[in-house]
């Protein structure tokens, strides 16, 4: 899904290098589902801004972000009295510099491959959310495979 409408959020796809390979790193939300740091963005802040803050709040994790979104994708998440919401995310891919200690409280930050990736991000979800949530890897990955082919 690649549209330029409102989105409700936005996140931070994050990715490293290792051994040649990438490697995205996931969150825990309060469900307990895997997903990537994502959030609201505040009055007056930028939206790759705000992603780049959620990245570190949930992940602890910094890095250079780009300032435009590859890609949107649908998310669902449940109000406090249990009702389903669909939300538009805007994803942003933030390649990680540094790390610290200090994540939210149970956001458990783990790195996996894009195989493993995807199939910690399809548990607990509905299938239309699995695929919005396969398509975000895929996309980064050519994405990234992109960039090093271009030399960026």
């Amino acid at each position: 899904m690649n549209h330029r409408g409102p989105v409700d959020r936005v996140g931070a796809v994050c990715y490293r290098l290792a051994d040649g390979s990438v490697q995205f790193k996931l969150v825990r939300t309060d469900a307990g589902r895997w997903t990537f740091p994502k959030g609201h963005v505040e009055k007056g802040e930028a939206p790759w801004v705000a992603a780049q803050r959620e990245a570190l709040e949930e992940a602890g994790v910094r890095g250079s972000i780009v300032s435009e979104p590859f890609m949107t994708f649908s998310h669902e998440k449940r109000t406090p009295d249990g009702r389903p919401v669909e939300l538009t995310v805007a994803a942003y891919l933030l390649h990680v510099e540094s790390e610290c200690d200090t994540p939210e409280q149970g956001r458990d930050p783990t790195w996996f491959g894009p195989a493993e990736a995807k199939q910690k991000l399809t548990e607990k979800r509905n299938p239309r959310h699995q695929q919005a949530y396969f398509n975000v890897i895929d996309e980064a990955c050519r994405k990234l495979a992109q960039q090093d082919a271009n030399g960026v």
